[in-house]
């Protein structure tokens, strides 16, 4: 004879089963976007924001030879 608990496990876990088979997972359409819609952009503005990007890399790579540098020193 089976408990409340595993009759009531077994109905979730049956009924989890048949929603995934038969309904699909709708999961995927409704779950929320991680950054809001993707923004159109032009090539010149892609162009521009790769620029800006390069600009700030050389930057933060000249801070950090920096910072060895005045590490070493000390």
């Amino acid at each position: 004879m089976s408990s409340w608990f595993g009759r009531w496990f077994a109905y979730g876990l049956g009924r989890a089963a048949g929603r995934a088979i038969f309904e699909g997972d709708e999961t995927d359409a409704k779950a929320p976007s991680d950054g809001g819609p993707v923004r159109q952009q032009t090539e010149e503005e892609i162009l521009e924001a790769e620029r800006r990007y390069d600009e700030e890399a050389k930057r933060y790579a000249a801070e950090d030879r920096a910072a060895r540098e005045a590490k070493k020193r000390r």
